[in-house]
């Protein structure tokens, strides 16, 4: 594997690189030139990586195809196990900036396809990406990793949901820093009636207004104004001082709160009131490091699954070269014997139950010469099936089997 992504490169770097499809399909094609037959570029927003498989050492010759469309860009490789692990990593979501989300499984498919459109896509490279999708999706469907998010925002989003059904509902966000943006972000996919934003600069309200346009923006003046019509307060300003104070907050309906700021914006007074449910960071820190831990055994346990799929994969790669030699000695013998029987059935007589008796008699035979070459290739060692496999290549491969 050759490339760059956001763990490694900064991401202002990292935006330089586009890779159209024409650009993807003439790399295919100059790595066809160097007799790369197989290859993957997985081509997403945080990264841009080749995985490809080759019988020589033709890294410095790929790396001057990718450098033309890399900006240059320093690149990562891999090679041998530590790609292959890689590669399962990253289908899995391991490597994403959101462990464990679900978006980089289908960009691993549509990539793996349209390798196969550009017919770079040969038996081994199937096998591998086919395996890591597989292991993706049991990862997905046994582990939820996805499920723990470190996130302060999305944490407090989540909590909010736990409580309270966001859609139709009304929501106040004061601020408008990373914390606050982050919440809205969240927001937006949750079909509110209406999210409001109240900060001291309007300039930066005006901001996320362009970004989003469905937003309201008021005067941070009428904040209180604003709350008394809500169902839900974001809080996450960097004011020293309190932005919502107990004895201006008029509660006549359940308002949920959430202060995502330190030094904390919303008096906690707030808590004695029964229409408030409030969450400070404190309580949102907490769930945090539990799903850290959580995560840490959620990691553990999907590199237990990648690892049992890697096994199975290199054994497949171990005796991959054995069956193909068998099926060449099978489809050798096979052609002589369907070859002995139409000469037989042609020169005697035979009613249809002594035709049944030679074709019986002729598959036996089969079977028995088959027998002590697979028990012998099967238990040798990967140095002896490697001599093996070239002398069978020899005396089998090259004979045209239909002139007997």
């Amino acid at each position: 594997m050759l490339g760059v992504s956001y763990e490694d490169t900064p991401m202002n770097e990292l935006n330089k690189i586009f890779l159209s499809d024409t650009n993807m399909m003439e790399i295919y094609l100059k790595l066809q030139d160097i007799q790369i037959e197989q290859s993957v570029i997985l081509s997403t927003c945080n990264r841009k990586e080749i995985y490809y498989m080759d019988e020589d050492n033709h890294i410095e010759e790929v790396k001057d195809i990718l450098q033309h469309y890399m900006k240059d860009i320093p690149l990562i490789i891999r090679t041998d196990q530590d790609a292959y692990q890689y590669l399962f990593a990253v289908t899995s979501g391991l490597h994403s900036m959101v462990l464990g989300e679900d978006q980089i499984l289908g960009q691993v498919v549509e990539a793996m396809e349209f390798s196969k459109r550009c017919g770079c896509l040969k038996k081994e490279m199937a096998k591998v990406f086919r395996d890591a999708i597989t292991c993706a999706k049991e990862i997905k469907r046994e582990i939820h990793i996805s499920e723990h998010p470190l996130s302060l925002s999305y944490i407090a989003i989540k909590e909010l949901r736990q409580h309270i059904s966001l859609k139709d509902k009304k929501a106040l966000i004061i601020g408008s820093g990373k914390m606050a943006t982050l919440a809205l972000t969240y927001l937006i996919d949750e079909n509110m009636n209406s999210i409001t934003i109240c900060n001291r600069s309007e300039a930066n309200a005006q901001k996320l207004k362009q970004q989003y346009p469905s937003i309201h923006i008021k005067d941070y003046h009428q904040r209180y104004e604003v709350l008394s019509e809500c169902d839900i307060l974001i809080s996450a300003t960097s004011s020293p001082h309190l932005v919502i104070e107990e004895d201006k907050v008029s509660a006549s309906h359940d308002i949920y709160m959430v202060d995502l700021a330190l030094p904390r914006d919303i008096d906690e007074n707030l808590k004695n009131n029964n229409h408030i449910f409030l969450m400070d960071m404190v309580y949102l820190q907490n769930i945090s490091h539990e799903n850290e831990e959580k995560r840490k055994q959620c990691i553990d346990d999907s590199q237990t699954i990648i690892n049992k799929y890697l096994q199975q994969l290199y054994h497949w790669f171990e005796t991959e070269k054995v069956d193909e030699s068998l099926m060449l000695l099978q489809q050798y013998y096979q052609q002589v014997i369907d070859d002995t029987d139409a000469i037989l059935e042609k020169k005697l007589n035979l009613d249809d139950h002594e035709k049944y008796v030679l074709k019986k008699t002729l598959h036996l035979m089969h079977m028995r010469l088959l027998k002590q070459p697979i028990q012998v290739l099967k238990h040798l060692d990967e140095d002896k099936q490697n001599i093996y496999n070239q002398i069978i290549d020899e005396l089998f491969g090259r004979e045209d089997t239909n002139e007997i």
